[in-house]
C-alpha cells in the first residue's frame, strides 16, 4: 500500500468501494479470499478483516460459509418507499426453503437480502423439510404479520389448500427454482433447466464424449430433472456416431456405502464404455468422485465428471469441478425484486423469469480428442 495518513484498512475499504462504483465489481461478484487480499495489498490479516467487516456492517458485502465473500449491493442502492422516514412502518417478509443450510438456500437468501433493506423490512428465514411443515409455515405467514413470501416448494405436483387460498387472496408469493403447474398465474424465477442440459451435453460432445450417463438421487420425472434430461437428449440427438450412448441412473442412494455401487459403476465404465458422468447436484457429484476414487479411477484422466451445482468441497479446491452455474444468488435477487415491487406498488400482475445457465469449466473434465 502507498504511504498515506489514512489507516490501511480504510484505504483497502475505499479501494473496494471504488471498484464497485467504477463497475469493476458488480452485485453478486465474489471477492478474492482473505489470503489473496493479503498478498495483493501486502498487509496483515487483521487489516483485511477489519476492512471487510466494515463493508459487511454497511451491507455492501456478505459472506456465505463455504463459498466466500460477495458484493451484496452498491453504495447507491436504495429501496424506494412512498412513506416518509417518520411514518414508515416495517414490513415483514418470509423465505421458506426445504433446507436452510444447503448452499442453494444460502445463496438465494443472500440474493433476497440484497433487495430488502433492514431499515424497511424484517426478513424471516424458515425451513420446511416436509410437505406438512411447509403447509404450516405458509398458513402461519398468511394468517400472521408476514406481507409476502419467497417459496422454494417441496413438491411441484402438490397444490395445498393454503396455496389455493394464497392464490385466491392475491397474496404476494414468488416461487423459486421450480414452478407449480396447478397454481395458475403464479410468479416464479427458475433456471432454464432444459437449456442447462443442452449446454452441458454440448460441451461434453465438444470434448469427444459420446457415451454419457446422467446420475441423480431423484426420480427422473421430477420437474427440474426431467427438463435437464430433455435438454441433454436434445443435444445428444445431434450425435453422428453410431456408438453413441446415453443412460439415466435415477434413485441413487447417497447414504449407501461407496462399495455398494462399485460393481454397478464398473460395468457402466468398462462394459458400457461410459466416458463421462453428469451429476444432478453437488452432493451427488462429491459421492461419485469418492466412488470413482475408491475404484482407483482418476477424474478426469479415466472419467470426466460434471455437476449441475457447484460442489462446495472438492478433492483439491473449491474450483475443481466443472459445473453448470445455477445462479442461485441471481434467482434470489430477482425473486426479491418481484416481491418488493408487489409490496410497494400493490402489483397483482403475473411475473415469470427464466435464468439462463452458464458453464464453469474447471479440472474435472478432459478432452478425449487430444
Amino acid at each position: 500500500m502507498a504511504k498515506s495518513s489514512t489507516p490501511l484498512y480504510l484505504q483497502i475499504k475505499n479501494e473496494i468501494l471504488s471498484q464497485i462504483e467504477n463497475n469493476l465489481l458488480h452485485v453478486g461478484d465474489k471477492l478474492p479470499t482473505e489470503a489473496q487480499l493479503i498478498d495483493s495489498f501486502h498487509v496483515s490479516r487483521f487489516t483485511i478483516t477489519k476492512a471487510l467487516n466494515e463493508l459487511k456492517a454497511e451491507g455492501i458485502l456478505v459472506s456465505t460459509p463455504g463459498q466466500g465473500t460477495f458484493i451484496q449491493k452498491t453504495t447507491s442502492d436504495k429501496i424506494a418507499s412512498k412513506s416518509g422516514p417518520d411514518d414508515y412502518q416495517l414490513k415483514e417478509v418470509a423465505c421458506i426453503f426445504p433446507d436452510i443450510k444447503a448452499s442453494f438456500a444460502l445463496s438465494m437468501t443472500n440474493g433476497i437480502q440484497s433487495v430488502f433493506s433492514s431499515e424497511h423490512y424484517i426478513l424471516h428465514i424458515f425451513q420446511s423439510k416436509t410437505i406438512t411443515a411447509e403447509e404450516r409455515l405458509l398458513r402461519y405467514c398468511l394468517n400472521g404479520n408476514i406481507s409476502g413470501i419467497v417459496l422454494f416448494p417441496l413438491e411441484q405436483a402438490y397444490l395445498s389448500d393454503t396455496l389455493t387460498d394464497i392464490h385466491r387472496r392475491q397474496y404476494p408469493l414468488v416461487l423459486v427454482d421450480r414452478e407449480i403447474p396447478l397454481l395458475e398465474n403464479s410468479n416464479y424465477v427458475v433456471n432454464d433447466h432444459e437449456a442447462a442440459g443442452t449446454l452441458c451435453m454440448k460441451y461434453l460432445r465438444q470434448l469427444g464424449h459420446e457415451r454419457v450417463a446422467f446420475i441423480t438421487p431423484l426420480d427422473q420425472e421430477t420437474g427440474s430433472i426431467r427438463l435437464r434430461i430433455e435438454g441433454i437428449r436434445k443435444e445428444f440427438r445431434q450425435s453422428t456416431l453410431s456408438g453413441s450412448f446415453f443412460r439415466v441412473v435415477q434413485h441413487m442412494k447417497l447414504n449407501k456405502s461407496i462399495s455398494f455401487y462399485q460393481e454397478f459403476f464398473r460395468k457402466l465404465i468398462f462394459e458400457d464404455k461410459i466416458t463421462a458422468f453428469i451429476a444432478s447436484d453437488s452432493s451427488c457429484c462429491i459421492y461419485l468422485y469418492r466412488l470413482l476414487e475408491s475404484m482407483s479411477l482418476s477424474v478426469p484422466n479415466d472419467i470426466s465428471l460434471l455437476s449441475f451445482d457447484n460442489p462446495q468441497t472438492g478433492p483439491r479446491n473449491i474450483n475443481y469441478f466443472t459445473y453448470i452455474n445455477q445462479s442461485e444468488y441471481t434467482i434470489g435477487r430477482e425473486a426479491g425484486n418481484i416481491l418488493l415491487r408487489k409490496l410497494e406498488t400493490n402489483d397483482h400482475s403475473c411475473c415469470r423469469k427464466l435464468i439462463a445457465p452458464s458453464l464453469e469449466i474447471h479440472q474435472s473434465t478432459s478432452d478425449l480428442l487430444r
